[in-house]
């Protein structure tokens, strides 16, 4: 499993992407910490390039929103793009941190979690406000998350849903030129409604330059490949940290990720179902 890990720390993670040309989203692999990881994140940030992709979650900062904010506010100094993931509903997710006065001018992600039966509205409400940075996902803590009744049981309807997500985001950025999309995900259908959409009208093609695609490293390499020969804005998501926690955090994405599975027992002949 330690070809989706990048490295044990930032300088590694930082090597690897510049050896193979990547465009990376780094993710620090330490999660629901009881002591916030604020600092690190800091000093992690003297390695990686402006306007590279660095992602944080909430329960990395052991609940403390003051650091949390002082990392965006460095973040934002050292020009780097921040994606405010979205964690399971255990834990204040980033629809409650985006109450808060966030630096001005800050290059701060949204997630949306499309497995969530509320996320279309969620969407539809903050296009109405001008939402600028969008990151659509399926959603990775189903297993901890679905007797909650928030999700959809079904995977065709979670699909149905980040469908829909697409067409309304691409919408919305022909309406305000600010806006961009950041599309992450291994699944090629939803990558084939986005690209005809996107070619769809040839006024539209200006579209391209604010679309991102992201992949997991170690996965869908080709589909990643491919969009970036196309002259697409392609990204991997390049996860680093200790060996100790690598096992849980690589185990979570591979069970609670439907698509992952199935890309592993395809690429090795084994009969998925």
């Amino acid at each position: 499993m330690l070809r989706f890990l990048g490295g044990k720390n930032i300088k590694q993670a930082c090597a690897l992407s510049r050896k193979n040309k990547w465009t990376p989203i780094y993710d620090n692999i330490k999660e629901s910490t009881k002591h916030s990881i604020a600092k690190n994140l800091i000093d992690d940030m003297e390695y990686i390039k402006p306007d590279d992709f660095l992602s944080i979650k909430y329960s990395s900062f052991a609940g403390n929103t003051k650091d949390m904010l002082q990392v965006i506010e460095h973040a934002n100094k050292k020009n780097i793009n921040l994606i405010l993931d979205a964690e399971s509903i255990d834990y204040t997710t980033n629809e409650e941190l985006f109450l808060y006065n966030l630096p001005t001018n800050t290059c701060v992600w949204k997630t949306y979690q499309m497995y969530r039966k509320d996320s279309l509205f969620r969407l539809e409400r903050d296009i109405l406000n001008r939402i600028e940075l969008i990151k659509l996902t399926r959603g990775a803590y189903y297993n901890r998350d679905y007797k909650s009744g928030l999700l959809y049981e079904n995977k065709k309807d979670t699909d149905n849903a980040y469908n829909e997500a697409i067409h309304m985001s691409l919408k919305y950025l022909k309406e305000n030129e600010s806006a961009k999309l950041m599309i992450a995900t291994h699944n090629e259908e939803s990558v084939k409604i986005a690209l005809q959409l996107i070619n769809y009208n040839k006024d539209d093609s200006f579209l391209r330059y604010r679309i991102y695609f992201a992949q997991l490293l170690g996965m869908s390499d080709n589909l990643t490949e491919y969009l970036g020969k196309s002259g697409y804005l392609t990204l991997k998501y390049v996860p680093y940290g200790p060996l100790t926690y690598s096992i849980p955090y690589l185990s979570r994405r591979l069970c609670e990720n439907y698509t992952i599975i199935e890309y592993i027992f395809k690429k090795y002949n084994i009969d998925f179902h």
